[in-house]
């Protein structure tokens, strides 16, 4: 019998043997893997440097071949998996009898297809975080599926990978954010996962209604931060109701001292200098659409403080180096915990223990400058004008019923003078 075992190596250089292969064998490990493959470490003290994976398999007149994967792991797994694949399939035609067609001229590989989508997000100039984590989120769906061809996949293939996801730990929404990250690829391949996957099969959330802080828990947050840009950044986020990306890419030109407003432009390009080089960035709203926000006297004088304190700066709240910064979440869920504002009993809060809460995140509070506005009377048709929503319906969500104290007062003032 033929040997159809198909070995993953790799090539390290050593102070005294120079450039050899050697043996890969990567377990998947909660998230990563058994070993740090990456790293010279891994392959012994002597191991200098290392290079891009092989393959390596037989003919059947057992002369080695090899083929290069190139550098990513994931990437060089699912071109082992698909290889061996196709060493099998071709062993059984011949046993067969029969002749295995395994190219054609229009018909190219998931793993080709991955890289051609990757270098489109990259010409269509989306941002660094968003082209890694396309490129994880695909690796690894093709290396649970194993499939060379668009053509092979099936509803299994999908539903192995959400199921995968889940066993991680990640919550639905993020497992159908993840799915949706897919979809566009198979999209772009020419696949409809709407024909391979029934509707009641797909990871599906329900959105909840949007949530509010209460004026307590917003002002102990606040009072709680001593970083004056990070209190700056989350008070604007209160009081402007902007996403969190819309707030982070804003140039002091997006402000209209004349008209005490903020200008959110739909699409924004943005030409930076990174380590010397010129890089460009295309930013856009989720809508793509642009729209003036009024800012209140209190945030709109503290702007004007900060600018005068930075005076050479671009970004309103950039980063050390000036660039968009993208770590507030992270300050966001550290300054509940520090201010007491945790709840201690949801799922996130019991993984962390009570050390990051999922009531505290950064989208909520667009959600209360929302319900705010709303509940001190300004109308809705306004609102949805500030939150930039195309149907009213999205922003009648944030009408949320009062509950609690607020219930009780607004009862009491209905029966007031009976």
């Amino acid at each position: 019998m033929a040997n159809l075992r198909v070995s993953l190596l790799r090539y390290i250089k050593s102070a005294q043997k120079g450039w050899r292969r050697v043996r890969v064998e990567a377990v998947p490990k909660g998230r990563g893997w058994n070993k740090d493959w990456d790293s010279p470490r891994t392959y012994g003290p002597d191991c200098e440097e290392v290079g891009p994976y092989q393959l390596k398999w037989y003919t059947t007149g057992g002369k080695a071949q090899y083929a290069g994967v190139g550098n990513d792991l994931r990437e060089a797994i699912t071109a082992q998996e698909a290889k061996q694949a196709l060493l099998r399939a071709e062993n059984a035609a011949d046993e067969a009898g029969v002749k295995l067609v395994t190219e054609a001229p229009d018909r190219k590989t998931l793993l080709a297809q991955k890289a051609a989508f990757i270098r489109l997000k990259e010409l269509s100039n989306r941002d660094k975080e968003t082209i890694s984590a396309y490129d994880n989120l695909i690796g690894e769906f093709l290396s649970v599926s194993g499939k060379l061809y668009a053509d092979q996949l099936v509803e299994t293939d999908l539903l192995q990978f959400c199921d995968g996801l889940r066993k991680r730990g990640l919550s639905e929404r993020t497992t159908m954010n993840y799915y949706s990250s897919i979809t566009a690829f198979l999209n772009y391949v020419g696949v409809d996962h709407k024909k391979i996957v029934a509707k009641e099969h797909r990871p599906h959330q329900t959105d909840p209604d949007p949530e509010a802080y209460t004026e307590d828990e917003a002002r102990k947050f606040l009072d709680s931060l001593t970083n004056e840009k990070h209190r700056l950044f989350f008070e604007f986020l209160l009081k402007s109701g902007c996403r969190e990306k819309e707030a982070t890419h804003l140039e002091w030109t997006d402000l209209d001292w004349a008209e005490s407003c903020v200008n959110i432009q739909g699409k924004k390009s943005l030409n930076l200098i990174v380590k010397g080089e010129q890089k460009h960035i295309l930013f856009q709203t989720k809508t793509k659409r642009a729209r003036s926000i009024p800012l209140e006297a209190g945030i709109l004088e503290k702007l004007r403080h900060w600018q005068r304190m930075n005076p050479t700066t671009r970004f309103l709240f950039g980063s050390r180096s000036d660039f968009p910064d993208n770590h507030y979440l992270e300050t966001c869920k550290q300054t509940a915990f520090k201010a007491g504002l945790n709840c201690g009993v949801c799922d996130s809060c019991s993984r962390t223990k009570g050390k990051e809460c999922e009531r505290w995140f950064l989208h909520k509070f667009r959600a209360s400058f929302a319900t705010w506005s709303l509940r001190r009377g300004v109308d809705i048709r306004t609102v949805q004008a500030w939150l930039g929503h195309t149907d009213v319906a999205m922003t009648s969500r944030y009408l949320a019923p009062a509950k609690g104290q607020a219930a009780q007062d607004r009862i009491n003032a209905v029966f007031a003078n009976f």
